[in-house]
């Protein structure tokens, strides 16, 4: 293609990378045609029940998202959070708190971490500490009943100070996976483990859920669709 090409995609929902090398390029539908660029890659594989509500399946990664039904799933955290709005999730304060430069170990300290069999060591905390200019998402190197330990890259600076009303969520193991929605995807096994609205099966997503789409689960491995297009996630 060459400098202020229009190409017309014909009707059809299109999973695939297109690098374009050339600039003001025009990407448009043909005429009564409707196109739909996704990043997305459908969900095939069958599912294994692990246990209770669980499912599990095998993918090769990376996967940064997953959706069903045409919304938004969530990555598996604590405390768990149903908000539509990216930018203001539910999130955690801590009871006490506090930082340190590194090689000591940061800590905050919540009686909601303190779940039944559930160990937090290499999972990962995001916290927002200080004047909240910046948040962080660090590795967990510690975990003992309410409280978690971790290294803090700005410890011990003022604006970054931990203490009470630190906001905080964990996430990074299939442990914080409690809730219908939550998904989880282990990088080492290429497995992805999936708690799914309502708790329904995985396999009872088809097309006849919404007319024109195809429902089933679907994941992101990051490969985005074509801007200016519509995108969704059938």
């Amino acid at each position: 293609m060459r400098f202020r090409d229009i190409c017309q995609i014909a009707s059809g929902v299109y999973r695939e990378t297109v690098t374009l090398q050339c600039d003001d390029v025009s990407l448009v539908a043909a005429e009564g045609e409707e196109v739909i660029l996704t990043g997305l890659d459908k969900l095939d594989a069958g599912w294994t029940l692990v246990e209770g509500e669980i499912y599990k399946t095998l993918i090769p990664g990376p996967v940064l998202q997953v959706f069903a039904g045409g919304r938004r799933m969530e990555r598996a955290r604590h405390p768990n959070t149903y908000s539509v709005d990216l930018l203001r999730p539910t999130l955690g304060k801590a009871a006490a708190g506090q930082d340190a430069p590194s090689p000591e170990l940061s800590w905050i300290r919540s009686p909601d971490i303190d779940l039944p069999g559930v160990s937090w060591t290499g999972a990962q905390v995001w916290i927002l500490s200080g004047s909240r200019w910046v948040a962080h998402t660090l590795e967990v190197k510690a975990h003992s009943a309410d409280t978690v330990f971790f290294l803090h890259p700005k410890g011990g600076e003022y604006h970054y100070r931990i203490g009470p009303g630190t906001e905080f969520y964990l996430s990074g193991t299939v442990a914080a996976l409690d809730a219908d929605r939550e998904w989880f995807y282990d990088p080492s096994a290429a497995t992805l483990y999936f708690n799914p609205p309502g708790n329904d099966r995985p396999r009872n997503y088809g097309r006849s859920k919404v007319a024109g789409r195809l429902p089933g689960p679907c994941a992101s491995n990051g490969h985005n669709g074509i801007p200016g297009q519509r995108q969704s996630n059938p």
